[in-house]
């Protein structure tokens, strides 16, 4: 159905030889992909053995992507939201197959090689192109929106996590501003330290931003002095989340550590779901 290359270069290409009518419907069904969302996710961490088992999923789904998209089918994407959705989903559904690739062979590695990002490529719209390049497609599309950096998912345990569905063009805009929320709220993206040494730590894609995203809210409020707790709280949605941030003013706010851990669902968590089950 399909293979990855067996060498250790940078670049994998990832054959896909599964059929597909997607070219005679000129279209994407996307079921495959939120079929797989629904089975591999717990909360923020991902399930092994279902993503595993999600290849011939996301195999089928790969098909449609070769043939079908902003390049190959361009009058199947004449607005902008048509293009980002199919970029944020071919970018998730990547992310998805790069993992399952890494835990084949009954190996889930604690860590993400180095370079991972780049090492697996996979036919979409009619080039190979890996997670880094769908996601510069991504951003591609709406240049001057930042909402986009955080609709596209790491695969470490820092960062926006990946998406409970997938994206509609029709719902894009309040699809992303959900995103913006979601990350927000995820202490993989923002994080109040109480410690000894106490401060707010920003992941370091959202700390890149910091400098737009603190001109643009003291823009739109007329004010000097903002910092990226008042960004945040501009977007926060429950009294919790506002009681755990504001706990952090005064706080000095500085990039969460790199990591290159990967969100796996751990195995005290699988036991536990097991014993409650009754297994």
């Amino acid at each position: 159905m399909l293979c990855a290359g067996c060498t250790q270069a940078v670049r994998q290409p990832v054959e896909i030889t599964a059929k597909t009518n997607a070219q005679q419907a000129n279209t994407i069904d996307w079921s495959p992909l939120s079929l797989t969302l629904q089975r591999v996710l717990d909360g923020e961490s991902v399930k092994v053995e279902p993503l595993r088992a999600a290849r011939d999923e996301l195999t089928r789904l790969f098909a449609q992507l070769a043939i079908v998209g902003p390049n190959s089918t361009p009058d199947q994407f004449k607005r902008r939201a048509e293009r980002l959705a199919y970029w944020l989903n071919a970018h998730t559904a990547a992310t998805l197959f790069s993992l399952a690739l890494l835990a084949e062979d009954n190996q889930a590695p604690e860590q993400v090689p180095p370079g991972f990002d780049e090492r697996f490529t996979f036919e979409v719209d009619g080039s190979f192109r890996s997670r880094a390049e769908l996601a510069t497609a991504a951003r591609g599309v709406l240049a001057d929106d930042w909402r986009v950096e955080l609709a596209l998912p790491t695969v470490t345990e820092k960062g926006p996590s990946l998406p409970s569905r997938i994206y509609l063009a029709e719902m894009l805009d309040s699809q992303l501003d959900r995103a913006v929320r979601v990350a927000f709220a995820s202490p993989r993206v923002v994080r109040v330290n109480h410690g000894e040494i106490k401060q707010i730590e920003f992941w370091p894609g959202l700390w890149r931003l910091r400098p737009r995203l603190i001109s643009d809210y003291e823009t739109s409020l007329n004010t000097t002095d903002a910092t990226m707790l008042n960004v945040v709280l501009a977007w926060t949605e429950t009294s919790f989340d506002r009681i755990t941030l504001n706990s952090a003013v005064g706080y000095v706010e500085v990039p969460m550590p790199q990591t290159r851990k990967v969100a796996w669902q751990s195995f005290e968590a699988t036991d536990l779901i097991d014993a409650a089950l009754g297994g």
